[in-house]
């Protein structure tokens, strides 16, 4: 790719069709930059002119914010014809960990950062606009990688992740967001030095930065991707343009009276964008909203009222916003000192707040938390060299309190109880709830046997036992039940039909109808994809997955007839795919998180569908 330029992944069996767009109205009203910036990208070899008309002429419009306009080339048309890329960017949350106390910290901006990686000569053609300058329309094409194209930003942060990991080989604290790079030191000739080499390795490997945007010289305070970074005070803040944006955004959404669901998705993203200092409240007070969104999922742009509930959250943001934007990075304080002796562990409190080792505190916490737990002072250093991640520790930490406190009830009750059917039971018990908990307890109890000195751990080897009378108390009896008749399938499906059917609707109904006239599994249907399905003038042929993992090709080919009725699955299924045009698997979850938009239903997602039409079909008929 750096030697002949980047090739455009285009969909498998993908035939570009020929594509004329005018440029949008925004262009008009910037007449003046527009021209300007088309000769300033002519001028540096970003864009070149062509004598010919081009197969795909998308078009350019205008972005505008508080600072700027900006010029961007419209592909979203063009970027359907092209493979899904997923990328995971390094933010804040990737460097907070390694943020020094009382460091220091510079940033970089490289300068239209896109434009650094050069496109292959045969796909430039795909990547046309057109402009008059007074002359007539003239055709030009981007000759590198252009913004708005879907899977820049991957290949961007792919491309440059090398020199990032050059940065860390030599230790250095740093990460880049896509153009966006920031880096830290303890002390501030550490950071003159850091600020050198960085510089010399940008230079070798051809990058241009912004010298208005790059700050070079070692502060303790400044604003990277909207977060202001106080290594002084050892402290984030959401800078004060985006809470103020936030704020105006919520005002006039409290005064709309029917905002889309497009509105009510510019605020979630706001506020989820600032969890990384306001904390995971942000998703507690933002689930009704993203619950209107889903229930009007793909047509983004429907009006319709608030609910109280959701009415009730944006008033809280509106009181909220400006208490919560602040996320210290000290350590929680925990006790002074430790002071062991015999079996008893007393614990004097701080006079002050005391930044600490956080494993010291954790440890200090589970004592005081239980009594029971009481190490020696070789005991905590072997623990702290042995320690879990925090997230493993608080998770040990919930599963050993409930285990002493369901101990003492026990004992209370049998004092013949002894420490290994305790265990056993404790385990067996969390088994009955849910099997994939019982290793956890197990891993938790040893590590709390270890930590209390029990010369015999009781939880090495009781989990064939736990399991076993687990499995006993968590099975549920055998149920029969009869058999679902041609009559009640029809009642379910003559339900959810109609022109004006809820996407969730008509997705569960053509679920139901394929499995139904082709006799398959649920998993079968739901891992279905657009490319499994091929039509003719009697039958759809599905390619059937008979595993998840079967990746070579091995599938059954099930043919599903015309049944010409009106409980024809194929012509149910020909209207599911006319309402999905832009989607890789058949039946999407109808969710708005990025992670699981693009992933199908599960099975658990059918049975609960196929629960609620049962129900609908129930008060119905009461």
């Amino acid at each position: 790719m750096i030697a002949e330029g980047y090739r455009l992944p285009l969909a498998q069996n993908a035939q570009v069709l020929v594509l004329y767009f005018r440029n949008s109205g925004s262009t008009e009203l910037y007449k003046s930059f527009v021209e300007a910036e088309i000769v300033t990208l002519i001028w540096s070899g970003a864009v070149r002119k062509v004598g010919y008309r081009l197969h795909v002429v998308s078009p350019l419009m205008v972005a505008t914010n508080a600072v700027k306009p900006r010029l961007i080339l419209d592909l979203s048309v063009f970027n359907t014809y092209l493979e899904h890329t997923t990328v995971k960017y390094e933010a804040l949350d990737a460097v907070r960990d390694l943020l020094p106390n009382q460091g220091y910290r510079e940033t970089f901006d490289m300068k239209s950062g896109y434009h650094h990686i050069d496109m292959h000569e045969d796909d430039c053609n795909y990547l046309g606009f057109s402009w008059n300058f007074g002359g007539g329309v003239h055709y030009f094409v981007y000759t590198v990688l252009p913004f708005g194209l879907s899977p820049a930003p991957m290949i961007f942060t792919k491309v440059f992740h090398p020199l990032v990991h050059l940065w860390r080989s030599r230790g250095y604290m740093c990460a880049l967001y896509l153009d966006d790079g920031i880096f830290f030191a303890s002390d501030r000739d550490q950071a003159i030095s850091m600020s050198e080499h960085m510089q010399a390795d940008l230079r070798a490997a051809g990058v241009i930065t912004s010298p208005e945007k790059c700050i070079w010289n070692p502060v303790q305070w400044l604003d990277w991707l909207g977060i202001t970074i106080d290594l002084h005070q050892f402290q984030l803040e959401v800078s004060t343009k985006r809470i103020m944006s936030a704020l105006n955004l919520i005002n006039s959404l409290l005064c709309a009276n029917c905002p889309s669901a497009r509105d009510r998705m510019r605020i979630t993203g706001k506020l989820i964008s600032m969890a990384s200092v306001l904390g995971s409240i942000v998703q507690l007070n933002t689930r009704r909203l993203y619950e209107a969104v889903n229930a009007v999922f793909l047509n983004i742009y429907r009006r319709f009222m608030f609910a109280s509930t959701e009415h009730d959250e944006l008033l809280f943001w509106k009181r909220s916003l400006h208490a919560l934007n602040v996320c210290s990075l000290h350590q929680s304080a925990g006790a002074e000192r430790i002071y062991v002796a015999g079996s008893t562990v007393a614990l004097c409190p701080p006079t002050h707040p005391v930044v600490t080792n956080s494993k010291v505190v954790w440890l200090v916490q589970a004592a005081a938390t239980n009594p029971a737990i009481c190490p020696t002072l070789a005991q905590v250093q072997d623990l702290l060299r042995a320690s879990k991640a925090d997230w493993t520790e608080t998770s040990y930490l919930a599963i050993i309190t409930r285990f002493v406190v369901w101990r003492d009830a026990m004992l209370d009750g049998d004092g013949t109880l002894d420490g290994l059917m305790a265990v056993a039971l404790f385990l067996a018990k969390e088994h009955a709830c849910m099997s994939g908990k019982t290793e956890v307890a197990r891993s938790a109890l040893a590590w709390y046997f270890d930590l209390i000195g029990c010369q015999a751990n009781l939880a090495r080897d009781l989990i064939p036992v736990a399991i076993s009378q687990g499995s006993l108390r968590r099975d549920p009896p055998v149920v029969h039940h009869d058999k679902v008749t041609a009559d009640e399938i029809k009642l379910i499906f003559q339900s959810f039909t109609g022109p004006n059917l809820p996407l969730s609707d008509h997705r569960i109904s053509t679920v139901l109808t394929l499995m139904f006239s082709a006799f398959l599994q649920v998993l079968e249907v739901v891992a279905l994809k657009r490319s499994d399905v091929k039509f003719d003038s009697s039958h759809v042929w599905l390619n059937i997955r008979k595993s998840k993992t079967d990746q070579l090709g091995k599938m059954e080919c099930q043919p599903v007839a015309r049944s010409g009725g009106p409980f024809c699955a194929v012509l149910n299924l020909e209207r599911w795919l006319a309402r999905v045009l832009q989607t890789t698997f058949l039946f999407l979850c109808l969710i708005t998180v990025q992670s699981m938009a693009t992933k199908p239903m599960s099975v658990d997602l059918v049975r609960a569908e196929l629960r609620r039409i049962l129900q609908r079909r129930r008060d119905a008929s009461n």
